[in-house]
């Protein structure tokens, strides 16, 4: 894939972004859905830093869009609010990637660094990144099947399955889908 076309799927995500925070990411949910589907095919395609670059741009819109949807619903809100507090990470050394999932006091939040001390720790390469971060592939198949490296407690990732059913429910897939 050219440096043209990964700055068009770039600018795509900046618009959406824009759009989402002019109104609201659930406006925009339909053609998160869309760009999912998109980025399925068109990331493993790309040079590693290319889709590491887009998935720290889009995945942030759709994170951005989840924090909303717990805001606005109530059954998910007290989902999390039953949820065991995890800190999850989903770590890619070779490429410098590390995301980090949390459920703290039934809030759903992210970031793009290491915590100090996950609950749960997964390690990846960055092509089984690119499948699990597109719905590709099942995070709990690839941990399975010796792609994913885990250390912690795995029962505490429960909490983040609600999130991604939700996320699923509203914008019409799943990411990082868990089995279990």
């Amino acid at each position: 894939m050219s440096d043209h076309e990964v700055q068009s799927i770039l600018d795509r995500v900046a618009d959406l972004k824009r759009r989402a925070l002019a109104d609201s990411y659930m406006s925009v949910a339909g053609e998160l859905g869309d760009m999912n589907a998109f980025l399925k095919t068109a990331l493993p395609q790309m040079p590693l830093s290319d889709a590491s670059r887009v998935m720290q741009a889009f995945y942030p819109v759709v994170f951005e869009g989840l924090i909303e949807l717990v805001s606005k619903d109530e059954t998910l809100r007290q989902r999390l609010q039953n949820a065991e507090n995890v800190t999850y990470l989903l770590d890619v050394p070779q490429v410098s990637f590390a995301l980090c999932l949390m459920i703290q006091g039934g809030q759903f939040s992210y970031r793009f660094e290491k915590p100090e001390q996950p609950d749960v720790t997964m390690r990846t390469s960055p092509e089984t990144l690119v499948r699990i971060m597109t719905g590709q592939t099942d995070a709990l198949e690839a941990f399975m099947e010796g792609q994913v490296e885990a250390e912690g407690s795995l029962i505490k990732a429960r909490g983040l399955r609600a999130v991604f059913e939700a996320m699923g429910d509203t914008f019409g897939f799943r990411l990082m889908e868990f089995s279990a």
